[in-house]
């Protein structure tokens, strides 16, 4: 290569020298003006002389020109061109008339397809030794290279697609690969040893056929098979018309490969029972009865319901042909003897209907219903099924749960269920969690008493602790002088219940609440400050403690609380005993608990002097501000 011209004028070089390597291009610049200056003054300006500026450019570029077609010689196909080319579909090529253009370009997407048959031993089927297939074989006409590919057939039974990729497929006498001109209307192509026998052609491949100078020839009929036949009714419906009643063999089809193509997916479904002999009273199991068209063979699979205890068998009986009860057959017979029996002694589906009764495995079984697709079916047949019949069925069992046993005292009552829960390594009670955080270590307390006591019980006290983060309680004894008794732990933190079952909650317990705890009997007599003014906050949960809950019981008494109100005169405006100021209550009508009782003394005697003035109450059946914000005030 002499100099940079001579390269060869390639798609893909780059015009300019400075895209490629600027600092390249300026020392090319350097000896070439050097060159080319020797006339010239090194001094010259450029300017002076536009002409010889371009020149120098000319002279500078080593690739030609970039040309817009690609029958234009004189330039560069560049690679701008090519995409536009692309994008509107135009075939070109560098340097080329389009009559001289290659194969690639000319024959791109243009395909010949051919229909040929080939013939194949069934060693395992005596009544086909051989079997005739058809074929699909596609040439590109680019290159010559070929697949073939048999048609998808419905039920065929066989792998069916592709069965030679593209590629070039070599003569057996090694004299180069088919071409188009081996193809012809008879041609017996050898490919990996089996024989191919072309038979048509589509109307472009024998057009193109003929503008190359091969003739296709008179186009062979089909060879007569199961195969064939099949292909002219695939992706369309069967039709019994179109059965034709021999195969390739020439033996006539039977009624079973009739109805394959005929009645294939076509499914009749009734609905039945059976009675079981269950003691006292028999139970009814419904099933549902499928009849194959196909080969008249009958499967019946058992319904199950939610709950009902029994166990979830897949099918009641296998799908097989099932004799009548009235066949002369008896005992177990052979295979060679059930297939010598004749198909009248089987169950058709003429047999079943709605009301029929199917005896199978010695269980009867009365068909009551169908859908609709067999009422279809049996009216196309001009044999109509009857209406459904009403049956009562036997109703889903209860589902029992079993009561857990009496706590026998051992251990805490949850640790005892969870050993009822069914599990072999039964696992810790969960606690509330949320709960547990909200009331850490807050605890309400109350003095109690026996309720009957013995004359040696008589003096003895109790210390209630109530565990508002779970519920429990615990008892403490009081210490009494000389009483006989120690002092402590009477009963431990646990959770208790009621004597009628329910569980004991902080909510069920205010002054004069009878608790039953353990074969005792406890009476609250009193509680500490901070549960009284726990219970006054949270009226919600003890609502005896609730202030405008007592209000209404006095505002319904108002009229008798204002006569004696009138007959007390100055000493309403004394302070009295809060036992004297009941007795005025009990006298008025208002009847209220001892916890109420305590709630109303705390709201009119603030200063917790045990005395407080009649007159107060009114202030509370009046003044609703009061009683509504007192809670919050006593608090402060």
């Amino acid at each position: 290569m002499k100099s940079v011209q001579d390269l060869p004028n390639l798609p893909g070089i780059r015009r300019s020298a400075l895209s490629s390597n600027p600092r390249l291009f300026k020392d090319y610049l350097s000896d070439t003006l050097g060159t080319q200056s020797m006339d010239r003054s090194m001094s010259a300006d450029f300017m002076d002389d536009p002409e010889y500026i371009r020149s120098v450019k000319s002279s500078l570029n080593p690739y030609p020109r970039e040309t817009p077609n690609f029958n234009d010689i004189s330039g560069r196909y560049s690679l701008c061109s090519r995409q536009r080319d692309i994008r509107s579909n135009r075939k070109a090529l560098p340097y080329n008339d389009i009559s001289k253009a290659p194969a690639f370009v000319t024959n791109k997407d243009q395909l010949c397809n051919f229909t040929a048959v080939f013939t194949e031993e069934v060693p395992e089927n005596l009544e086909e030794p051989k079997r005739v297939r058809v074929v699909d074989i596609t040439v590109y006409v680019t290159d010559n290279s070929m697949e073939i590919r048999e048609p998808f057939l419905h039920n065929s039974g066989l792998v069916q697609g592709k069965f030679l990729r593209r590629h070039h497929i070599q003569k057996p006498d090694g004299s180069g690969h088919y071409t188009l001109q081996d193809f012809h209307a008879g041609a017996v192509l050898d490919i990996y040893n089996r024989k191919y026998t072309v038979l048509s052609c589509n109307d472009f491949t024998n057009r193109y056929l003929a503008s190359i100078g091969v003739e296709f020839g008179t186009p062979l009929p089909t060879p007569g098979t199961t195969d064939v036949r099949l292909a002219k009714l695939r992706r369309s419906t069967p039709n019994t018309s179109s059965i034709e009643s021999f195969s390739s063999t020439g033996r006539p089809f039977t009624a079973l490969s009739k109805s394959f193509y005929e009645h294939d997916k076509m499914v009749l479904r009734f609905f039945g029972y059976w009675e079981g002999k269950e003691f006292p009273k028999p139970i009814k199991y419904s099933v549902r009865l499928h009849y194959y068209l196909v080969d008249d063979t009958i499967e019946i699979i058992s319904e199950y319901s939610r709950n009902d205890g029994r166990d979830r068998i897949p099918k009641f009986l296998r799908k097989m042909r099932i004799l009548k009860p009235n066949n002369n057959t008896q005992g177990i017979m052979t295979s060679a003897q059930a297939e010598a029996l004749d198909s009248s002694n089987y169950y058709h589906f003429t047999d079943i209907y709605i009301g029929a009764v199917i005896n199978v495995v010695g269980n009867e079984i009365l068909i009551y219903d169908a859908d609709k697709f067999t009422r279809d079916y049996y009216e196309q047949h001009h044999f109509p099924l009857g209406d459904r019949i009403s049956v009562q069925l036997e109703e889903v069992p209860k589902k029992y749960t079993l009561e857990p046993p009496p706590y026998n005292g051992f251990g805490s009552e949850e640790d005892s269920l969870q050993t009822c829960s069914g599990s072999l390594m039964p696992k810790a009670p969960k606690k509330d969690g949320l709960k547990a955080k909200l009331y850490a270590q807050q605890m309400l307390r109350f003095r109690m008493k026996f309720r009957t006591p013995k004359p040696v019980d008589a003096a003895r006290e109790f210390n209630l602790q109530v565990f508002l983060e779970d519920d429990t309680i615990q008892i403490n004894e009081v210490p009494v002088r000389n009483s006989g008794f120690g002092a402590g732990k009477f009963l431990s933190r646990s959770r208790q219940k009621h004597k009628d079952g329910r569980r004991i909650v902080p909510g069920d317990i205010v002054l004069g609440t009878v608790l039953f705890i353990q074969s005792y009997e406890f009476i609250v007599v009193d509680a500490d400050e901070y549960s009284l003014k726990y219970m006054e906050q949270n009226p919600e949960i003890w609502k005896e403690s609730s202030l405008e809950h007592i209000a209404e019981k006095l505002r319904a008494r108002e009229d008798s609380l204002r006569d004696i109100l009138v007959k007390l005169k100055d000493r309403a405006l004394e302070d009295a005993p809060y036992d004297e100021i009941n007795d005025l209550l009990i006298e008025a009508g208002v009847v209220l608990t001892t916890q109420e009782s305590l709630t109303l003394m705390r709201a009119i005697d603030k200063q917790r002097k045990g005395r407080a003035k009649f007159f107060r109450i009114f202030r509370i059946i009046s003044e609703e501000d009061m009683y509504k914000s007192w809670s919050r005030g006593f608090s402060a």
